[in-house]
C-alpha cells in the first residue's frame, strides 16, 4: 500500500506507484550453554515511481542492505520452535523498521 512507503494517511505525495521487496537470511548458532546468536542478513529493494507538478516525472530505486546481531538464553521452559519463531520475528521486523526510516530519509524525503 503506498500509504505505508509515505507514511501519510491522506496523501500518497505524488507516488503513483511504489515495490518494496526484502529478503532475510538467518544464522543460528547455539554454543554448549545455552545461549544462542542470531545474526540477520536483510535486504531490500525499493522502486516509486511519482509525479508532481513541483518535479515532473521521477523514477527512483535501490537497495538497502543491513545486519543485525542478537544474543539470547535458551529458556528450556519455552518450546525451542517457539523461543527461535519469537526472537528471529522480533529481528525481522525491528530491521525493516530501520530500514524503513532509512528509506524515507533517502528515497521519499530528500525527492521532495
Amino acid at each position: 500500500m503506498l500509504n505505508n512507503i509515505t507514511g501519510k494517511d491522506d496523501k500518497n505525495a505524488g507516488i503513483k506507484e511504489g515495490n518494496w521487496d526484502a529478503i532475510h537470511l538467518v544464522t543460528t548458532t547455539i554454543d554448549g550453554q545455552g545461549k544462542v546468536k542470531y545474526r540477520l542478513n536483510s535486504t531490500i529493494f525499493l522502486f516509486i515511481d511519482s509525479a508532481g507538478n513541483d518535479f515532473g516525472q521521477l523514477n527512483v530505486g535501490g537497495q538497502i542492505l543491513k545486519v543485525r546481531e542478537d544474543y539470547q538464553s535458551i529458556d528450556p521452559k519455552v518450546d525451542p520452535h517457539d523461543f527461535h519463531l519469537k526472537n528471529i520475528g522480533r529481528l525481522i521486523e525491528a530491521n525493516e523498521n530501520d530500514m524503513r526510516a532509512e528509506s524515507t530519509g533517502i528515497y521519499i524525503t530528500k525527492s521532495k
